[in-house]
């Protein structure tokens, strides 16, 4: 579960969206396009997602979005067995 280091609490269904978006190489402009909202709020869902990990860039904001989505499949694994 992505959750926010600043607060614990897990990041909102938007947050995810962009975060995986942004993970995949989409730009401001294609992820607005693909959830019909503005590139500007985008952007500001990028800032607060910076602020909520607690990371500087786009790049370490991709590294982590990458990062949880492994561990999240590795504590799956080890789950199902």
């Amino acid at each position: 579960m992505f959750k926010s280091k600043r607060t614990g609490l897990p990041l909102t269904k938007r947050q995810r969206e962009v975060l995986h978006f942004t993970a995949r190489g989409m730009t401001a402009r294609q992820i607005a396009a693909e959830l019909h909202i503005s590139p500007k709020t985008v952007d500001c869902h990028r800032l607060v997602l910076k602020m909520e990990l607690g990371v500087r860039t786009l790049a370490e904001l991709i590294r982590y979005e990458i990062y949880e989505r492994a561990a999240i499949r590795r504590k799956r694994e080890e789950w199902l067995g």
